[in-house]
């Protein structure tokens, strides 16, 4: 589980991201099943138990049944997991808190270079939201974030595209940057060659969290 992160002023770049507001039916390749979900959700109430608003996340947290010894279980393996990855106090006390009862609000992503596409900064940002609010509400969440690293497919998550002050650059590993290519990404281990790459990246951050999210 990871920890709700300081909010600070937002970043200001020479060349920004754009930011469009797109409902569910205009992004590419949306099925009108999900769509329909999202925008009217009446037609389908009949298929599903809570709606996708707050009050349904409410209700649905409050329906999960307790298991005591399928959260212990679950509990250990994230703390090792999490120690292994040097997990700070703040993880070890959410992890306690699933262990003790807490509802897990939960997201993920294939790993990518970089984080991969921007999207997977989004989806965490809303699990420790929505864990967040549940918890404020009465109902004590914690936000999991789970990485689909057992993809062999090195070459479909081996780059990104970086926004930098000239717009956006492609950053990629080179085949002779990553040792084992015939195992699970999550496997891979990065050679020496990644660090060009990692200042590359680095040098173009900008706003007030640039050298820190540099150093990370």
């Amino acid at each position: 589980p990871a920890r709700l992160p300081e909010l600070r002023a937002p970043c200001i770049m020479a060349v920004p991201m754009e930011c469009h507001c797109l409902g569910p039916a205009e992004i590419p390749q949306t099925t009108k099943l999900y769509a329909t979900f999202l925008e009217d959700f009446g037609r389908l109430a009949e298929f599903y138990s809570h709606p996708p608003t707050e009050e349904g996340l409410l209700r649905a947290a409050r329906a999960v049944p307790p298991d005591a010894e399928k959260r212990r279980a679950v509990a250990e393996l994230l703390r090792e997991q999490n120690r292994t990855l040097g997990a700070d106090g703040e993880t070890e006390s959410n992890i306690a808190r699933l262990a003790a009862g807490a509802v897990a609000v939960v997201t993920g992503q294939q790993v990518g270079l970089f984080t991969g596409p921007a999207y997977s900064i989004y989806k965490a940002l809303t699990a420790l939201r929505i864990a967040q609010q549940l918890t404020e509400r009465g109902t004590d969440a914690v936000p999991v974030f789970w990485l689909a690293a057992e993809d062999h497919d090195l070459a479909e998550v081996n780059h990104c595209d970086w926004p930098g002050r000239e717009g956006l650059a492609q950053l990629e590993i080179s085949p002779a940057d990553a040792a084992g290519k015939a195992r699970s990404v999550g496997r891979v281990q990065l050679g020496e060659g990644i660090l060009p790459l990692v200042e590359r990246a680095a040098a173009q951050l900008e706003g007030p969290m640039a050298e820190e999210i540099g150093a990370a």
